[in-house]
């Protein structure tokens, strides 16, 4: 049986696959083809962009999990004016109002820089300065310009090998207008996976409020993480505790509920300290309602 009737020329036809990359060159952009009877019109050049090449360029445009490029816009423009004493940009808590999905995983990730976008509105100076500070420590300071006709911009960049947990801050001197301010943030080595340093575990009794305080190996752990698991059994979550090295304590009012050992994103909560602090320990005031277990078990961890 006569499969194709009429001749098909393809002057060229290369597929590279280490570059992921696909080029061909066909003499005629369509041609007849008899299959048992059946004839159809087979668009070579259609078919090859719709078929072969999302095969070959499969994941070629996937965004980079290990970096995040984001945009903060904030609610008052104006930092360091009369009108708004406010002189400083928290960059964390911005991030928590407009990307809260994010914020729950920041601990995931570095702040390389920000970009500033705006214009110094100051009528005494022509320009206004900006530092970058994280957990309180100076890592940069540039300058924004008047920027009359459309907006200056500026970029901080945070310093390697200094402390990038902690509080990512923006401080200003002189009246500044802000349009945005764009973050560049990498992953850290790791993934960021672990929950932090473990203060140990301990045992809930059922049906019964017991506090349990977990300490620090080594007299204290420097972190602003907070983190409850239950490995094993069900737990009520009533309250916990921080304790300081300085001697002050903090009740942290957002972990409470109950956790689930056996469901993963059930087994642990977590809460951000908002600045790195020495942890002595932690206490815990917990209870069981597992029936299968005769007691059930948490471990607190301070990252």
């Amino acid at each position: 049986m006569k499969l194709i009737k009429k001749s098909i020329t393809l002057i060229s036809s290369t597929l590279l696959l280490s570059g992921l990359a696909l080029q061909t060159t066909t003499a005629t952009a369509s041609e007849r083809i008899n299959l048992g009877g059946l004839e159809a019109i087979i668009d070579f050049e259609d078919f090859i962009k719709d078929k072969l090449e999302p095969e070959f360029n499969r994941g070629q445009n996937q965004p980079n999990r290990q970096e995040r490029h984001i945009t903060l816009y904030p609610r008052d423009q104006i930092f360091a004016g009369k009108r708004n004493p406010r002189d400083t940009a928290f960059l964390k808590r911005m991030i928590k109002n407009q990307y809260p999905r994010l914020h729950s995983r920041l601990d995931q990730f570095r702040l390389q820089s920000a970009t500033v976008v705006g214009r110094s509105v100051s009528r005494r100076y022509a320009t206004s300065t900006l530092s970058l500070e994280i957990d309180g420590r100076y890592h940069m300071q540039a300058v924004l310009g008047q920027g009359r006709r459309r907006p200056d911009q500026t970029t901080l960049y945070s310093q390697r090998g200094r402390q990038n947990q902690g509080t990512w801050q923006i401080k200003f001197q002189g009246r500044t207008e802000v349009e945005s301010i764009q973050l560049h943030l990498k992953k850290r080595r790791g993934g960021g996976r672990g929950l932090g340093v473990s203060f140990g575990s301990q045992k809930v009794q059922n049906f019964k409020v017991d506090k349990d305080t977990f300490s620090a190996p080594g007299g204290s752990v420097r972190g602003d993480q907070i983190t409850v698991q239950a490995t094993r059994g069900k737990v009520k979550i009533h309250e916990v505790k921080v304790n300081f090295a300085n001697g002050r304590s903090r009740v942290l009012h957002n972990m409470s509920g109950t956790l689930n050992s056996e469901r993963p994103r059930q087994s642990h909560m977590t809460q951000y300290l908002n600045n790195l602090r020495n942890v002595v320990s932690v206490s815990v005031k917990a209870s069981s309602t597992e029936i299968r277990f005769p007691e059930a078990k948490i471990q607190v961890y301070v990252k």
